[in-house]
């Protein structure tokens, strides 16, 4: 009993001394995250009791899983008196979005995190260079697949569709090469890119579209060229006709000054008769 009525009296000094609100808060493992911020978003309380905040661990660790897209896992533990830890696990950025000349982080979950960064505060990671969601979703899903030494050879990602494809892709790799492959199908096509790279002796475009082949950039390049000259000529020749059509079907000055001369002769000419008086 007297036991008891000690250990009671203890507890009654720990609650109404501050002792009983004394603690300290580590957080460790958050880089994105700013320690302040998941102080606040854990909402544990200055005034808090030690005792409270040992109980509802639970509670503050699913607080901060729901404040930012960032935290990826969290895990609350206490130390003997009165030292709690925050262990925070971070998802990784796989690449970036480009928008506007900034620079938006992409996680390994396929989320976008709208804190723009600069080209010095960004990593060296892919820039995705189109911003549908779920288009960046489905890259990041097969993008994670891959093996990594194929993915430190990517650079960047546009999409540029086609008739026939829509959603075909040309990534940027080392080397200046391109890869022209299809969204849905870029984990499995984008293997073959390695033993295809070996061969390469200039800055090519590996199309896989449909099949898998290779050519030059420059031949592709002058190949356009080619394409542009025609159409440009084409066109300069359907004008050409057009101006000689109608020039065909209009009378110059000269002409019309020699027919109203002529016109008048004639008129100068049969006067007399038209005015010839004729005895009654």
């Amino acid at each position: 009993m007297l036991a008891f009525f000690f250990l009671m009296t203890i507890l009654s000094l720990y609650f109404i001394t501050p002792l009983g609100i004394q603690k300290t808060i580590n957080v460790k493992g958050n880089n994105e995250v700013s320690t302040k911020d998941i102080l606040t978003s854990s909402a544990i309380g200055e005034n808090d009791y030690t005792l409270t905040t040992f109980l509802s661990q639970k509670a503050y660790e699913r607080n901060l899983l729901a404040s930012s897209p960032w935290i990826e896992g969290v895990s609350m533990s206490y130390q003997f008196p009165t030292t709690f830890t925050i262990q925070i696990k971070e998802y990784d950025i796989i690449a970036y979005e480009v928008r506007e000349g900034k620079y938006y982080p992409i996680l390994i979950n396929g989320v976008v995190v709208e804190n723009a960064k600069t080209p010095e505060e960004k990593q060296s990671k892919p820039l995705v260079q189109f911003s549908d969601a779920e288009k960046i979703r489905q890259f990041v899903e097969q993008f994670i697949k891959m093996p990594a030494s194929l993915k430190k050879e990517i650079q960047s990602i546009e999409l540029t569709p086609t008739n026939a494809t829509r959603d075909l892709l040309t990534v940027t790799m080392t080397g200046e090469h391109k890869v022209l492959v299809p969204l849905s199908d870029i984990k499995r096509k984008l293997s073959y890119y390695e033993t295809i790279q070996a061969q390469l002796t200039e800055p090519s475009v590996v199309d896989m579209e449909s099949g898998i082949f290779s050519y030059s950039q420059s031949a592709a390049t002058a190949s356009n060229n080619q394409q542009n000259t025609e159409a440009s000529t084409e066109t300069n020749a359907e004008t050409n006709t057009e101006v000689g059509t109608i020039e065909a079907g209009t009378e110059t000055s000269g002409e019309m000054e020699e027919k109203t001369e002529d016109s008048n002769e004639n008129t100068e000419q049969t006067t007399p008769v038209d005015n010839q008086e004729f005895g009654t």
